[in-house]
């Protein structure tokens, strides 16, 4: 009896753990899906983490989703950024060719 009763007291204790384990990894995907929200990511299915609808591992695909569009979002606008910087010096180099040629 005296094992029994050691054996339920560590369940309780482990499970208790296992609990506060997992409050900490909602709070962190809510403080994730914030911080997404924040950064432009796709609002709607990230509401759905911060009010809590959404929890648990599908919480956890849900941001990094909306974190991978958003960096796959970022990396699309650098490269158009990129291309008119590149659109623009050839220009100044076309301009500046055109000149010595005057000169």
């Amino acid at each position: 009896m005296t094992k029994a009763k050691k054996l339920f007291a560590t369940a309780i204790s482990q499970r208790k753990v296992a609990v506060e384990d997992d409050e900490e990894a909602a709070a962190d995907a809510v403080r994730a899906a914030r911080v997404s929200e924040r950064g432009g990511a796709d609002g709607g299915s990230l509401s759905g983490v911060i009010s809590g609808r959404v929890s648990g591992a599908k919480a956890m695909r849900v941001v990094a989703g909306a974190a991978g569009k958003a960096v796959g979002d970022a990396e699309r606008q650098l490269g158009k950024a990129s291309q008119a910087v590149k659109s623009e010096e050839e220009q100044r180099m076309q301009v500046a060719h055109e000149i010595g040629r005057w000169v």
